[in-house]
C-alpha cells in the first residue's frame, strides 16, 4: 500500500474515531441523565470517587506535602541546602484566550472542556521552603518558592 493510501486510511480511521467517540458520549449522556437532573443511582455509583477527590482536595494534598521528607543535600562549596514541600493545591481550570484578546486565560468549566474534547484540568502548584546553612550549621538564607507541578484532571459532581 502507498504512503497516499496509508494517510488516507488513518484519516477516516481518526475520524470514524472521532465519530465513535460523540456517538457514545451522546448515548451516555442521554442514558444517564433526565430532563430533571442526574438518575440518582449513578450519583450513588460516583459518590465514593467524588468524595474521595473533594477530600484531596481540601485535606489531602496538604497532608501528602507535609509527609514529603525534607531534601537535604550539600553544594560543592561545603554549604548545606535543605528543601522542604510546604504546601500543594490544584488551581481552578483555566484556558489560553486566542492571541488579540484583552485578557491571557479565562476560567472554563467542564462544558466549555467537553466541547473542546480537551480534559478538564488545573495545574498542581507547590510551594518549596528553603534553607541554606553554612560548614558550622548556622543558618544563613531562607526562601520561598512556589512552583508549578503540571496539568492534574480535575473531577466534577455527576
Amino acid at each position: 500500500m502507498g504512503k497516499k493510501n496509508r494517510e488516507h486510511n488513518s484519516t477516516i480511521s481518526s475520524t470514524s474515531s472521532t465519530r465513535q467517540q460523540d456517538e457514545t458520549f451522546e448515548y451516555l449522556t442521554k442514558t444517564f441523565n433526565r430532563k430533571d437532573g442526574p438518575i440518582p443511582a449513578m450519583c450513588d455509583v460516583t459518590r465514593p470517587h467524588v468524595d474521595s477527590f473533594n477530600w484531596m482536595l481540601k485535606e489531602g494534598l496538604m497532608k501528602a506535602a507535609s509527609a514529603i521528607l525534607p531534601l537535604e543535600f550539600e553544594t560543592n562549596t561545603k554549604l548545606r541546602v535543605k528543601l522542604k514541600f510546604v504546601s500543594l493545591e490544584i488551581a481552578r481550570p483555566k484556558a489560553k484566550v486566542v492571541a488579540g484578546a484583552n485578557r491571557l486565560s479565562h476560567y472554563v468549566y467542564p462544558a466549555e472542556a467537553r466541547m473542546g474534547k480537551s480534559t478538564y484540568s488545573g495545574t498542581l502548584h507547590a510551594r518549596i521552603h528553603g534553607e541554606v546553612f553554612d560548614q558550622n550549621g548556622k543558618l544563613i538564607g531562607r526562601e520561598s518558592y512556589d512552583r508549578s507541578l503540571g496539568p492534574i484532571p480535575v473531577m466534577v459532581r455527576v
